[in-house]
């Protein structure tokens, strides 16, 4: 499907230390008429999905009522 660039960052819970800070490849690999839509990308040996309905990002993003940097 769609591809495009994004950014990856993990950290290591225990010891609160960065692990990966670097490019990645998003896919959108399924979006639904209820709004659901699935990204996957590559983290070093592991395919990672995220299935989200953007209604719900949207809603409890308007909640903050602003951008945080």
């Amino acid at each position: 499907m769609s591809e495009f660039a994004g950014h990856l960052k993990t950290y290591d819970d225990k010891r609160d230390e960065e692990i990966v800070d670097e490019g990645v490849l998003i896919e959108v690999t399924t979006f639904n008429k209820d709004g659901t839509v699935e990204l996957a990308f590559n983290d070093r040996n592991e395919r990672c999905y995220l299935r989200l309905r953007l209604q719900d990002l949207m809603e409890h993003v308007s909640q903050f009522g602003g951008v945080a940097e």
